[in-house]
This record gives C-alpha cells, structure tokens and sequence, in this order.
C-alpha cells in the first residue's frame, strides 16, 4: 500500500509510531514496497485557504497525518521530563532560520512524536520564530525554551521532500534544553 494513504499510526498493523524512537527517522510500521501507480489526489478542502483544522493538537494539513507527500505545518506541545528537561535542541541554518537539531525520547507524555529532526520552528509559544521571518533569533527562542515554565508549544513545517521521512525522534546522546 502507498504510505501517503496509510491511516494513522494508531490504526496501522504491524505498530510502532513515526520513527519508533530508534532514531534516524524511520519509518516502522510502513510497508516498505515500491509504491502503487500515481493515483489522482484527493479534493480539498473547502475551508478557507484549503486547510481546516489547526490549534494545538492537530496536524493544519489539508488530509492531516496520512498525507506524507505534502507539506505540512504541524503544531505541538512539548513537556519537560522527570529530569526537568524537553530535550530538544535547535539550531540556526545560514538564511537564519530555526530548525530542530535533535529531538530525544522523553518520560513526558506529550506531542514530540508529531515532530522530526529538521523540522523548521516557525512559532514558538504563538511568537515568530527565525530571522528570515522577522521572529526571534535561535538564541532568544533557547532562552524561552530555557526559562518556560513545564510545557512549550510548537509550530513547525516540514517541506514536501521532507514530510515522509516520518516522525518521531532523532538519536544521538547530544544535550539540548
């Protein structure tokens, strides 16, 4: 079966979310055969701008998890863990925007899963994030990261080439906040 169909995580035989926290991004649980012919895409939305949904919680995305092959902006909650720590580290890429660099597996019960390592932030706490998009720098998103309280909230895209490498965390033992 194509993977862009697929029904969400949950619903799928064979278990296992995105990435499976084995790192690297995989994508366990897919079936991993050559893809079926292109099929037409389904119709859009009729909300305005072709996307419904949105809030935290949710995927804005006009067919929402099972439409790996598009963009997506996702938006999500992060909990510090037993340790005190969200366990996320970003970083600025060279047109100065702010991307996830390593995102590690938690105690925390939250939306991490929903996020991948490379994922663009474009919101932190409902404020812009990145210089190329007038927000706050990766040094003033850290120190809000830094100083937030036990729970961040993030707005994050992830390009087409990039939306179905799946989710989930990325490996690695580096810190992070």
């Amino acid at each position: 079966p194509d993977p862009r169909y697929a029904p969400p995580p949950a619903a799928r035989s064979g278990g296992g979310d995105y990435g499976g926290g084995s790192g690297g991004g995989g994508r366990a649980g897919y079936d991993r055969s050559p893809p079926p012919p292109s099929r037409a895409p389904p119709p859009q939305s009729s909300t305005p701008g072709g996307f419904g949904g949105g809030g935290f919680g949710g995927e804005s995305g006009p067919l929402g998890p099972s439409a790996p092959s598009r963009s997506q902006t996702i938006d999500g909650s992060l909990l510090r863990d037993a340790e005190g720590r969200f366990k996320l580290l970003i970083k600025e890429d060279a047109q100065g925007g702010v991307y996830i660099d390593k995102l590690q597996e938690s105690s925390a019960t939250d939306d991490r899963q929903r996020f991948c390592v490379g994922d663009t932030v474009t919101k932190l706490d409902g404020l812009s994030v990145g210089l190329n998009r007038g927000g706050m720098s990766v040094e003033g998103a850290k120190e809000r990261i830094k100083n937030a309280s036990s729970l961040v909230k993030l707005t994050v895209y992830r390009p087409r080439s990039a939306a179905g490498d799946g989710g989930g965390l990325g490996g690695g033992d580096g810190g992070g906040l």
